[in-house]
């Protein structure tokens, strides 16, 4: 899931908060809503 929105508090780089956030909305999550949000955030990139 896109957690990046700023470097210095984000799930991918261990934010305590973050984390918690997006274990919250994942479990809210199907399975195949996931794998949609996990390959729209790896295709993204920065303008």
């Amino acid at each position: 899931m896109p957690s990046d929105v700023c470097p210095r508090r984000s799930a991918v780089s261990g934010d305590a908060d973050a984390v918690k956030a997006r274990d919250i909305a994942a479990a809210k999550m199907t399975p195949a809503q996931i794998a949609e949000a996990q390959r729209l955030a790896s295709a993204w990139k920065p303008k």
